[in-house]
């Protein structure tokens, strides 16, 4: 068994935050395992029509359901994004973009090994 890296994935925190419940852990996965795909699939048409400041929105929603689930790197990924965004930095969103799914799949990774 692979141990959760630290950077990735904040378990400690997360379990904290809800008790060390395993049934709600369990739950807010599952919630993020089906709601994420579509955030990051609307962040990517943003960026390929060009829509910074919507980009910027997108990664803001990102950022929250990752940080409620102690997601570290995917996280502070995206608070770069949404920066970029709100700075209309459209060249410094498409260059953090392509890092998104990747690191959504670590993190995706990381949970289910910790869970």
């Amino acid at each position: 068994m692979i141990e959760p890296d630290n950077q990735i994935w904040d378990r400690d925190g997360f379990m904290n935050r809800i008790m060390n419940s395993a049934t709600i852990a369990q739950k807010l996965f599952e919630l993020f395992k089906t709601h994420t795909p579509k955030t990051i699939e609307q962040l990517g048409s943003a960026v390929e029509a060009g829509q910074t400041q919507e980009a910027g929105l997108l990664a803001h929603k990102l950022k929250g359901s990752v940080s409620n689930l102690g997601g570290i790197e995917l996280a502070s990924l995206a608070q770069k994004i949404e920066q970029a965004g709100k700075c209309d930095d459209m060249s410094e969103v498409e260059v953090l973009w392509p890092a998104v799914l990747p690191q959504y799949e670590k993190l995706l990774k990381q949970i289910q090994v910790g869970l």
